[in-house]
């Protein structure tokens, strides 16, 4: 494995911390409107009953500025559906019990749905219920992913992804999400639309940057929890497997990715194919080095390769006992799964 320079370790990665700036910038926002909308109704008023000064034009465009930013006082994010294919627990139970076990292990509930999409990546997202009750988990586990990691590494993922619930990360999601809602609601960020337009412009950028601050803490500290369940080790060589394959999938989709989906009844099979030749020509070495070294951009919301190895060897390693089988044959039909999602695929495409 390739040296990286040496990084910093992160600051504290507390709930509590990233609760605080998230609410932050949702707070602010509204606070600033509110601020203009009630100025301009001062000023209406002002106009109307005390001040001599009455100019019917500067009346109206003081109203249609306040009633132009109530939309974004209000806003609702609709629930969103994963993408992929969802799987019931009576498919695919390996799947399900491992989802189970490092629910277990971390002492969090386990996902209420489960489903596969064509990614080399898994996520997780918690949606739906009021004030904190009766939200529905959701786990999406890429078939790009288990096509190319091993049972062991597709473990050590999963720990991440439930270290986002046990930390509270998908419950703070939201309220940038909503943030960005209310910029939206009150006429996006284009800088050639007025003051209000430079002003959104401004506070997106701020909440961006704020995100990708939050979302890179909530990465440390899922990391962390992956390091210290399943060993430094395995999260290495895990993310450092992963990392290389999720570019090469890029790669293979910008030079026939869509070909491969059109002509090949099962699209996993081809981008193994292609991962496969790329090990042969030693394009892992060459990738690694890109992704252990590339500069980070101030909206990046995940550390870089790099960071997460510098950061990994602060912990002790655990003696864990690896399973080397592919991911995908803990799947019942691992085959026909592929073939069902591929033209699952193909479908979404043609629309």
């Amino acid at each position: 494995m390739s040296d990286f320079r040496p990084i910093p370790k992160p600051g504290k990665t507390s709930f509590r911390g990233r609760a605080i700036l998230g609410i932050t910038v949702e707070i602010s926002y509204v606070v600033i409107l509110l601020a203009i909308i009630l100025t301009c109704w001062l000023l209406v008023y002002m106009m109307l009953f005390h001040w001599s000064f009455r100019n019917i034009y500067v009346i109206a465009i003081l109203l249609s500025v306040s009633v132009s930013l109530l939309p974004g006082l209000i806003v609702v994010i609709p629930k969103v559906r994963p993408f992929g294919l969802q799987i019931n627990p009576g498919q695919h139970r390996e799947l399900w019990r491992m989802s189970n076990e490092i629910a277990d292990l971390l002492g969090t509930k386990p996902a209420d749905r489960i489903f596969l999409d064509h990614e080399v990546n898994a996520s997780v997202i918690e949606q739906g219920g009021f004030f904190g009750f009766g939200r529905k988990r959701d786990l999406i586990i890429g078939l790009g992913l288990m096509s190319v990691c091993t049972v062991s590494e597709l473990k050590c993922v999963m720990a991440h992804e439930y270290g986002h619930y046990a930390h509270g990360d998908t419950r703070l999601s939201g309220w940038v999400a909503r943030t960005a809602q209310r910029i939206k609601r009150t006429g996006g960020v284009d800088e050639t639309s007025g003051c209000m337009g430079r002003f959104n412009l401004i506070y997106m950028l701020l909440t961006y940057r704020l995100k990708a601050s939050i979302s890179r803490m909530a990465e440390y500290a899922a990391n962390e929890v992956s390091i210290k369940h399943l060993g430094r080790t395995l999260f290495l060589q895990s993310h450092r497997s992963i990392s290389i394959c999720w570019h090469l999938q890029r790669k293979f989709w910008e030079q026939g990715g869509m070909n491969a989906l059109r002509d090949s009844e099962n699209y996993f099979e081809a981008l193994r194919t292609y991962i496969d030749s790329a090990k042969e020509q030693d394009q892992f070495a060459i990738i690694e080095r890109f992704v252990g070294q590339a500069p980070l951009h101030p909206f990046d919301t995940h550390p870089g390769y790099g960071e997460l190895a510098a950061f990994a060897r602060q912990f002790p390693d655990k003696e864990i006992e690896w399973d080397h089988r592919p991911a995908r044959e803990i799947l019942d039909n691992p085959d026909l799964t592929e073939v069902s999602l591929s033209k699952w695929m193909r479908v979404l495409v043609s629309l």
